[in-house]
Order: C-alpha cells, then structure tokens, then sequence
C-alpha cells in the first residue's frame, strides 16, 4: 500500500465553553452546607451553656438533702429530748447542746457554700452566654461575607461570557481574571474549611474548661475575620481588572447600572465590616479584662 508523503496538521481542539448554570449549582450547595454546619455549631454552643447548669442543679440537690436530713435529725433529738428519753444529768445536757451547735454550724456552712457556688455559675454562665452571643455573630458576618463573595462569582460569570472569541490581547486579560476568579474561590474555600473546622471543633468538644475552649472559638474566628478581609481586597482587584478590559475594548455600560462600581463598594463593604468586627472583638476583650 502507499503511504502519503505528509498529513496536514490537526487543527488545534476548540476552546471549552464556559458554563456559568454547574458553577450557580457549586454555589448553591455551597450555600446550604454553611446553612447545615451552621445550625450544628448554634446545637453545640446550646449544649456547652446548659451543661453548666445541670452541674449546679445537681449540686443544689444534693446540699438540699443533706439539710433535709440534719433537719431530721435535729428534730428526733427535740422531740426525744421533749419526751424525757434523753435523761437530764451533768453530762447529757452539754453534749446534746453541743451536738444542736455543731448542725447549726454545718447547716450555715453548707448555707454560705450554696450561696458562693450559685453566685459563681451565674457568673459563670452569664460570661459563656457573652462570649456565645459573639461567636454567633461572627458566625453571622462570616456567612454573609460567604453570600456575598458566591453573588460576585456568578455575576462574574455572566460577565465573562461576552468576551468569548476575541483576539490574544483579549484573551491574555481573560486569563488574568480566570486567576483572580480562581485566587479568590481559594480563599472562599479556605474560608469555609475555617467555618467548618469550627464547627466541628464545637461540636465534638465534650470536656475541659469551657472558658479555654471559647477563647479557642474566638482565635479561630479572628482568622476567618482576616480571610474575610482578604476577599473583600480580592474583590476590589477583580473589579479593576474589569474595568480595565471594558475600557482596552471600549466596551459601553448600561445607563443607571455600572457592575463594575457595584463589585468596588462590595468590596469596600466587606472590609468595613472585617475591620468592625475586629474593633467590636477588642472591645469586648477589654470589657471581660475590667
């Protein structure tokens, strides 16, 4: 058989289209996951602030008893004494006065313990209940900073898919923006795996000082707030990446709606709120400080 002398070349595979419907599927599991992880953190945080109390209650029952029974026995010596079974002589009637002296005593100790170890879980679980209330909403601003970011990767998408099919300097600019698209779903990725290291943290946390373990809670969080942040910068790129491309194509934006401005005060949004809360975190340290 004869063989060609040469074979064109194969044309180069055409480039993959961009599916923006699977990344808006990405996104909205996204979205219910932090939902789910979120409602396990909130059952944990409620099961650490009551264990408290089923200690003090028990303890309480305990202290009650026993003063039921002193009480008791108080008694049968009155009546006993009343009825003449104790005989009066020299040594009978210091010993009973003593024996009534020394309940009386452990019943006021017991009395003064009760107060002190009560007084002491109110302020106990009045600090877990503040630093509880924090770590909410924290969680709070961390799921929102989520909504947020997956709002500005679809609309990302959407912007990318007019730019299909134009000339290198175009596509090197799409390939900047694919990296800044990609940088930032890093940081939302390591963002969740922070929420969900929390979460779990909490939620198999079963001993150990609870006071050690919120300000564990809190030291995580201050990460998260910094990865938070670092979105909101990340964000603001994107949106001068952007503006960039529609200028180099000359590209016209609708009257009344500039999403280019709208990704910028998103941003600026982001930060603020990163940068509140860390003030609202040292303010609240000083407060349990004094």
């Amino acid at each position: 058989m004869d063989t060609p002398a040469s074979e064109p070349p194969s044309p180069l595979p055409p480039p993959e289209p961009i599916t923006p419907g699977a990344d808006n599927v990405t996104v909205a599991a996204e979205r219910g996951s932090a939902v789910r992880h979120l409602a396990i953190l909130s059952t944990g945080l409620a099961t650490i602030a009551f264990i408290p109390y089923l200690i003090t209650r028990r303890q309480v029952s305990t202290l009650r008893r026993k003063v039921d029974e002193v009480g008791a026995t108080t008694t049968l010596l009155k009546q006993r004494q009343g009825l003449g079974q104790v005989a009066p002589g020299a040594e009978s009637g210091p010993t009973t006065a003593a024996i009534l002296a020394q309940m009386r005593q452990e019943i006021e100790a017991m009395r003064a313990q009760l107060e002190q170890k009560d007084s002491e879980r109110a302020e106990s679980l009045s600090g877990i209940t503040m630093d509880v209330i924090d770590v909410n909403e924290e969680l709070d601003q961390v799921k929102s900073g989520l909504t947020h970011a997956t709002d500005g990767i679809s609309w990302l998408d959407s912007r990318l898919k007019p730019l299909e099919g134009l000339g290198n300097q175009t596509e090197v600019n799409l390939g900047e923006i694919h990296e800044q698209i990609r940088l930032l779903r890093a940081e939302q990725e390591a963002l969740r795996t922070e929420v969900f290291k929390l979460s779990d943290e909490v939620q198999t946390a079963k001993t150990g000082p609870q006071a050690s373990e919120l300000q564990r809670l809190l030291l995580e969080t201050k990460q998260t707030r910094a990865i938070f942040g670092s979105i909101g910068t990340s964000l603001g790129d994107l949106a001068h990446v952007i503006e960039r491309v529609e200028i180099e194509l000359g590209h016209e934006r609708n009257g009344g709606y500039d999403p280019v401005e709208r990704l910028r005060v998103l941003a600026l949004q982001m930060q603020d709120e990163s940068f509140e809360a860390g003030e609202r975190q040292a303010s609240n340290g000083r407060r349990g400080r004094r």
